[in-house]
């Protein structure tokens, strides 16, 4: 007899139609006891109980969800950034140079190592510090070749990066910038090599 379907319904008034005594149904087995939470799934749940602030109940935020938001947030602006690089306005790219190293987005290398050989040296410039500025040592020789560019300003701003990628390979090249005529270069020059040459600093 199964229990709990149409042939149940029938039988039930089978059963009372005719007199006869209802038989007892099986018991229903027993639920298994739920499994006890992982610490995992544990701190989860806590981290998941809203907090009162001021009077206010506030869902606490998981702390992987409070992470991940920032990197989001930067991967995003970085993305309209980049397509900034593009634009024929002058102006535009460098300003999308400027705010790309700001970000220290290390997947703008590429495309800001392109910008080395813009048209316009302010351009050039921006885009040689945005580089020394996101630290990534892809960008060591295009600085390096950035040396030897027609404007003081960008050679001036290709010396100062290399000394931010603290790299001794371009201490040779940048020896040469200090010799420079143009004060602004070999300033930037011999302050590049005095970071390339410091000690490491002692971790606390």
């Amino acid at each position: 007899m199964e229990v709990g379907g149409m042939e149940y319904v029938v039988n039930l008034g089978f059963y009372y139609r005719f007199g006869r005594k209802f038989p007892k149904l099986p018991k229903a087995p027993e639920a298994p006891p739920a499994p006890e939470k992982t610490k995992t799934e544990a701190k989860a749940a806590a981290a998941a109980v809203p907090v009162s602030t001021a009077g206010v109940s506030v869902p606490a935020v998981p702390p992987q969800v409070s992470t991940a938001a920032p990197a989001a947030a930067k991967a995003a602006a970085a993305g309209d950034l980049l397509k900034m690089l593009k634009s024929k306005g002058w102006k535009e790219r460098r300003e999308a140079a400027f705010k790309l190293g700001r970000l220290k987005y290390a997947a703008a290398v590429g495309p800001l190592t392109k910008l080395l050989g813009d048209e316009n040296d302010g351009v050039r410039g921006v885009s040689a510090l945005a580089l020394g500025r996101i630290g990534d040592v892809r960008a060591l020789l295009p600085l390096m070749l950035a040396l030897s560019d027609d404007s003081d300003y960008v050679r001036a701003s290709a010396a100062s990066s290399l000394g931010q990628l603290k790299d001794k390979r371009a201490l040779r090249d940048l020896e040469e910038a200090a010799k420079e005529k143009s004060k602004k270069v070999r300033k930037a020059a011999e302050e590049a090599i005095k970071q390339i040459n410091a000690p490491p600093r002692e971790k606390k």
